[in-house]
C-alpha cells in the first residue's frame, strides 16, 4: 500500500505540473485561419495562415517550417506587452504583404496525432520516418498552398529539422516551386561541427526500436525553472540574455512535443560522412546537391548548441560557396549586440531588429514569379440543331421516317368487333392511325416544339407525363400525336394540362363511342383534318408552331 500511495502521488502531482505549465506558459498563437491538407497516406496537415497587410500587399506565399520536436507555435508564441514585445515573425511578415503559411507535421499542434492503442486496431500509429516528411508531408503543403496563391512558386523558411527537410525536397523534388530558401540553425553534414547531438548519434539505432520518444513532458516539468537560473539544459534552445524569461517557459511549456523514434534514426545519418540519407539507404541527399538551384540562404548563430556556425559554413561550401546562395551569421563577433542561440534567431528579444530584416532583404530580391493568366479557349459558333427539341436532330428525323413507313406499309389496325374490345396491331401500339401517321410523317421541316422524339413512337406513358404544365400548342400536339397514352394521363390527373379545344376533342370522343362506324370515320376525318390546321401539322407543316 506503501508503494502504490507514493506512485499515486507522484503521478497527480506531474500530471499538475504538465497541465499547470500549459496553462501557465503554453504559447498562444494567431493566425487568420487554418487549413487543412491531405498527404497521400492518409494524414492530415494542418496549415495556419496569416493573411498579408500593410499598403501594398503582394501576396507572395512563404511557408514557415517548424523543427524536429517544435511546432507551429515557435514562430508564434503569442506572448509579450507593449513594454515586453515578444517578436512574432508571421505577423511581422504578414505586415509587408507576405501570405504567410505555418505547417504542422504528422502528430503535432492541430494536425492529425496517432490515437492511443492505434497499433492494436491499425490505425494512424507512431513510427513514421523523415522520408514521410520529405515524399508526404512536405509535397502536399506545397501544393496546397500553391493552389490557394497566385503565384507559381514559393519561400520556404525551415527552423532546424525544417531548413534540412528544405535541402532533401530541392534535392529530390528539384527546385522548380521554390522561388527562394532560408535555413535557420540547420545543415545536411552534422559531423565534426560541434554540434551537442553528436553524443547522442551512436544511439540513433536503438531510436528506431521505440515508437514514440518521450519528451513532452519532461519538457514542461522543466519549463517552472526556466528564465530563473540560466541552466546548460535551457542554453541548449536559447540564450538566456537574448530571449525573455516568458519566451524560454513557452518554448519548454508548448513547443517541444513527442518525436517518432524513426526520425531520430534517420537524423543521426546526418552525423556520418555521406550526411542525410533514406532509410533504406539507398538515397543519400548529399549525392544529389546538383539538383538544388534554389537561392538558399544559410543562417547561423554564434551560440547555437545544436548547430553552430561552423555548420552554416560547411552547408555553405556544400551548396557550391557562390551565387546564387549566401549566408549570415548572427552574434557579437559579427557586429551585432547580443549572442544568438538556436531559438533566438526567431524569438529574440533583437531578432526583429537584426535578423528580420536580412531575411526580409532575401526574400525581396528573389521575388515569387505569378502564374499565367489562363488562356480563354474560343467556342466555335453554335450552330443551331434542325430539330429544335435535341441535339442530332437529322438522325432522329431519319428514323422516324423508316420507322414510320414501316408502319404504313406493314401496319394495319384490326377495328374492333364489339364494345368491349380494343383495337391491336403495330399502329395501335404507337397510339397512331394511318392517317395521323401520315400527317406526321409529312411534317419534315419542323417538328413540334416541347415534344420529345419519344412521345410519338414510344409506348411509355410517362413520356408524355413528365412534360408537366406546359404551354396549350405543346398539349394539342401531344393529343394529336399520342391520343390514348395522352387520354390515360388525363384521366390519372397526370400529365400535360390540354387546352379547350383538346378537351373538347376528349369529350367528343367519349360521347360518340356509342355511334355507328361510318359517322365516327367522318367525323374523324374532320377532326383531324381541324386538329391538323391547328398545330401547324399537314399541309400547313411548314408553318413554325407557337
Amino acid at each position: 500500500m506503501t508503494l502504490l500511495f507514493w506512485f499515486l502521488l507522484v503521478f497527480f502531482v506531474g500530471w499538475a505540473l504538465v497541465r499547470g505549465a500549459e496553462a501557465a506558459f503554453g504559447p498562444r498563437p494567431t493566425p487568420d485561419e487554418t487549413h487543412f491538407t491531405t498527404t497521400s497516406d492518409g494524414w492530415r496537415i494542418a496549415l495556419h495562415r496569416y493573411r498579408p497587410a500593410g499598403d501594398k500587399p503582394h501576396g507572395e506565399p512563404v511557408l514557415l517550417h517548424h523543427g524536429l520536436s517544435a511546432a507551429a507555435e515557435s514562430f508564434d508564441l503569442g506572448l509579450g506587452t507593449p513594454e515586453a514585445p515578444v517578436p512574432c515573425f508571421p505577423r511581422w511578415l504578414a505586415a509587408r504583404g507576405y501570405d504567410v503559411w505555418v505547417c504542422d507535421l504528422r502528430g503535432r499542434g492541430a494536425s492529425d496525432k496517432p490515437v492511443r492503442f492505434g497499433s492494436w486496431f491499425g490505425r494512424r500509429r507512431w513510427g513514421w520516418s523523415m522520408d514521410d516528411y520529405i515524399e508526404r508531408d512536405d509535397p502536399a503543403m506545397v501544393d496546397d498552398i500553391l493552389a490557394n496563391s497566385v503565384y507559381e512558386n514559393l519561400h520556404w523558411i525551415g527552423h532546424s529539422m525544417g531548413g534540412i527537410l528544405l535541402y532533401a525536397h530541392c534535392a529530390l523534388h528539384g527546385s522548380p516551386r521554390l522561388a527562394s530558401g532560408i535555413t535557420i540553425g540547420s545543415g545536411m553534414q552534422y559531423g565534426r561541427t560541434g554540434s551537442r547531438y553528436q553524443t547522442l548519434s551512436p544511439y540513433g539505432y536503438l531510436a528506431s526500436r521505440i515508437p514514440r520518444m518521450p519528451l513532452a513532458v519532461p519538457s514542461k516539468i522543466f519549463s517552472w525553472l526556466c528564465g530563473r537560473f540560466g541552466t546548460r539544459l535551457e542554453q541548449f534552445q536559447l540564450w538566456p540574455s537574448n530571449a525573455a524569461p516568458a519566451v524560454s517557459r513557452a518554448v519548454y511549456a508548448g513547443v517541444i512535443n513527442d518525436v517518432s523514434g524513426p526520425v531520430l534514426h534517420s537524423l543521426s545519418t546526418v552525423f556520418e560522412d555521406g550526411g542525410l540519407r533514406s532509410m533504406d539507404g539507398k538515397t543519400r541527399y548529399v549525392d544529389l546537391v546538383k539538383n538544388i538551384t534554389t537561392p538558399i540562404l544559410c543562417v547561423g548563430g554564434s551560440r547555437d548548441r545544436q548547430s553552430p556556425e561552423a555548420l552554416a559554413e560547411k552547408t555553405y561550401a556544400w551548396l557550391g560557396g557562390g551565387s546564387p546562395h549566401d549566408i549570415a551569421l548572427f552574434g557579437t563577433q559579427h557586429g551585432h549586440a547580443d549572442e544568438y542561440g538556436h531559438f533566438d534567431l526567431i524569438v529574440g528579444l533583437r531578432a526583429e531588429q537584426e535578423v528580420y530584416p536580412r531575411l526580409l532583404d532575401w526574400l525581396q530580391k528573389h521575388p515569387a514569379k505569378k502564374k499565367a493568366p489562363r488562356a480563354r479557349a474560343s467556342r466555335a459558333p453554335r450552330r443551331r440543331p434542325r430539330n429544335e427539341n435535341h441535339r442530332g436532330g437529322r438522325e432522329e428525323r431519319r428514323g422516324e421516317i423508316i420507322v414510320g413507313c414501316w408502319l404504313l406499309v406493314v401496319g394495319k389496325n384490326k377495328e374492333p368487333k364489339t364494345r368491349n374490345q380494343k383495337p391491336s396491331g403495330p399502329l395501335c401500339l404507337c397510339g397512331l392511325s394511318r392517317r395521323r401517321l401520315w400527317f406526321r410523317l409529312r411534317r419534315v421541316r419542323r417538328p413540334c416544339r416541347g415534344v420529345p422524339p419519344e412521345a410519338f413512337f414510344s409506348g411509355r406513358r410517362d413520356v408524355v407525363s413528365e412534360q408537366g404544365n406546359t404551354a396549350a400548342v405543346r398539349s394539342q400536339a401531344l393529343f394529336h400525336a399520342r391520343p390514348h397514352a395522352a387520354r390515360s394521363a388525363l384521366r390519372c390527373g397526370s400529365g400535360p394540362t390540354p387546352d379547350r379545344g383538346a378537351r373538347a376533342r376528349f369529350e367528343w370522343t367519349r360521347r360518340t363511342r356509342g355511334a355507328s362506324r361510318a359517322d365516327r370515320a367522318g367525323a374523324r376525318r374532320k377532326r383531324n383534318h381541324r386538329s391538323a390546321r391547328r398545330v401547324g401539322l399537314g399541309h400547313r407543316g411548314d408553318r413554325p408552331v407557337g
